[in-house]
């Protein structure tokens, strides 16, 4: 009999399961982690406790939205992946419509492929990560010869009073002007500049908003 159990993961707070959970089956156990994925799966409140169903027989199935629901890195993903296999637990990995226990026995294809986009997926992120790095030494570069500064973010426990946090999200406050109507999501993608080392949030997008219509 199968028994199944859906495994999500967030990094923040501010972010959302919604998109994750429409592919949920009806019977299937939740597990929801809100937790950034350089933590190790086993380290996870809600995946410990998705462990701990498995080893008590409660749970031989794992529906994961994506691969990287599992860590952040290849090493990470495939270990946990063939850990579950190693138990018997069936893994099905949405986004691919794969699933790594085929007619009773693991299939090579499912392990070949998620070894590989788990591969892609750290490269992309460290790739990300790299940019992200050079964008900013280059503001700084920048800045130092026009003799200026870039903002580095706010000391813990300090105040920031409206018009110097409206000033630091200028570009956030220039999409809101230009474009009023458009969704918090997608005026964060819009007010992003990762090149900079700038990445907008939803909830910073409804901050700007609010003080706006102060």
């Amino acid at each position: 009999m199968e028994r199944s159990a859906y495994y999500l993961r967030k990094s923040t707070v501010g972010q959302r399961f919604d998109r994750q959970e429409l592919t949920v089956p009806d019977g299937a156990l939740v597990y929801r982690d809100t937790i950034s994925g350089t933590k190790p799966f086993k380290d996870r409140p809600q995946a410990r406790e998705l462990i701990e169903a498995i080893d008590k027989g409660e749970v031989n199935k794992i529906i994961l939205s994506g691969i990287d629901r599992l860590g952040r890195d290849a090493a990470s993903m495939l270990t946990q992946l063939q850990e579950f296999t190693d138990k018997g637990i069936n893994i099905r990995v949405e986004n691919l419509g794969m699933e790594s226990i085929v007619n009773g026995k693991p299939s090579p294809t499912f392990m070949i492929v998620t070894g590989l986009l788990s591969s892609l997926s750290q490269y992309e992120k460290e790739l990300i990560a790299e940019r992200r790095q050079a964008g900013l030494e280059a503001a700084q570069a920048k800045a130092k010869a026009n003799h200026t500064t870039i903002y580095k973010g706010r000391k813990v426990g300090s105040v920031e009073g409206t018009e110097k946090f409206l000033e630091k999200h200028n570009r956030i406050v220039k999409a809101l002007k230009k474009h009023p109507d458009m969704s918090l999501r997608d005026l964060a993608t819009l007010a992003s500049d990762e090149t900079i080392g700038y990445k907008v949030s939803m909830n910073t997008v409804k901050k700007v908003k609010i003080e706006l219509q102060r």
